[in-house]
C-alpha cells in the first residue's frame, strides 16, 4: 500500500491557502476528473494532438516551427507512429523533405546533430507544468473533494505531484485519496480472478471490473 493515514482527509485541514487562484488551467484539470483514467495523462494526450493538429493545418509553413523539426532531426519511435497518423499528405511531404535535405546536410559535413524528439520535449514541457498546477491547486478543498471524486492519478503522475508538494496535511491527503482507489482497482481484480474459478464460473463478472483491468495497467505504465 502506499500508507497509512489515520486522521480522515477533512480533519487535516482548517483553512485555504491564501495565494492559490484558480485559473483557466484549474478548470481544465477539473474537468478532466470526468475521464475515465488519469487526468494529467489525458490532458498530455489531448494537447499533443493539438499541437500535431496545429502544426499540420496551421504551421507547417511556420519558419520558426520548421526550423525546431530540423533541428530536432525527426521524432521518437512512438511519435513517429502518431505523426504519420495525424498527418496529412502534403505537410507529411514538406516536412520530411526539410528534415531529411537537413541530415545529408550535417552527414556532408560530418556535423553532430541534435537527435532529440520535438513532441517528446514539448510532452516533457507541458508535463512539468501540469504536475506543479495540480500541486498548487491540491490547497484548494474544491480541487480536493473533485479529485477524490475522479479516478485517481498513474503511478508516475502521482509521484511526480507527491513530490511538489511540501505540506505534509496535503500530502498524506493525496497518498490516502490514492491508496483509496487502488484498493478499489484491487478488489475488482480478485473478483475478476474468482470468478473465473471453476465454481463461480456462473457468477457476471461486471463492466467495473473489466474496467479494472485497463485502469490497473494504466497506472502501472512508465
Amino acid at each position: 500500500m502506499l500508507g497509512f493515514i489515520q486522521n480522515p482527509i477533512k480533519s487535516l485541514f482548517h483553512k485555504e491557502h491564501p495565494f492559490v487562484e484558480k485559473d483557466s488551467l484549474f478548470y481544465e484539470i477539473s474537468d478532466a476528473f470526468e475521464t475515465k483514467g488519469c487526468p494529467v495523462c489525458h490532458l498530455l494526450d489531448r494537447y499533443e494532438d493539438q499541437y500535431m493538429e496545429a502544426l499540420f493545418y496551421e504551421s507547417v509553413n511556420d519558419g520558426n516551427i520548421r526550423m525546431k523539426m530540423e533541428q530536432s532531426q525527426g521524432l521518437c519511435p512512438l511519435h513517429t507512429q502518431k505523426f504519420l497518423k495525424a498527418g496529412d499528405i502534403l505537410g507529411l511531404s514538406i516536412l520530411g523533405a526539410d528534415l531529411i535535405e537537413e541530415w545529408l546536410i550535417a552527414l556532408d559535413r560530418n556535423n553532430e546533430v541534435n537527435t532529440t524528439c520535438l513532441l517528446c520535449e514539448q510532452r516533457s514541457q507541458n508535463e512539468r507544468r501540469l504536475n506543479l498546477a495540480f500541486a498548487r491547486y491540491f490547497y484548494l478543498k474544491e480541487f480536493r473533494d473533485a479529485f477524490e471524486s475522479s479516478a485517481g492519478l498513474c503511478k508516475k503522475h502521482f509521484r511526480q505531484i507527491q513530490t511538489l508538494i511540501n505540506d505534509q496535511n496535503l500530502a498524506e491527503a493525496l497518498i490516502k485519496i490514492e491508496e483509496a482507489k487502488i484498493e478499489k482497482l484491487i478488489a475488482n481484480l480478485y473478483e475478476v480472478i474468482r470468478k473465473h474459478d471453476y465454481r463461480f464460473q456462473n457468477e457476471t463478472i461486471f463492466d467495473r471490473e473489466t474496467e479494472a483491468i485497463r485502469r490497473v495497467w494504466e497506472f502501472l505504465k512508465k
